[in-house]
């Protein structure tokens, strides 16, 4: 499960391991980098119990959209987060 500082709802990977956050309820002016926060929910029935871990991703504006403080569209792309096993 990966939940982004300043939004209202969360993501849940795919079997590989792959996300995508689309979502119009981050509330910053500016975004240079995201907080997403990694929590395993399945526990056993996936491989283990994993630890919970916080990393800021950077991220580059793909699209400025029409220059209001909360539009435009944002990537982070080919990042590779690991969770280590409790």
């Amino acid at each position: 499960n990966i939940e982004v500082s300043g939004a209202y709802n969360s993501v849940r990977t795919a079997a590989d391991g792959t996300f995508e956050y689309k979502g119009e309820e981050i509330s910053m002016s500016e975004l240079s980098e995201i907080t997403l926060h990694f929590t395993d929910r399945d526990g056993e029935e996936n491989g283990g119990e994993f630890e919970t871990k916080t990393e800021i991703i950077p991220l580059v504006q793909t699209d400025p959209g029409d220059g209001v403080w909360n539009s435009g569209d944002y990537t982070a792309e080919n990042v590779r987060i690991i969770l280590q096993k409790k």
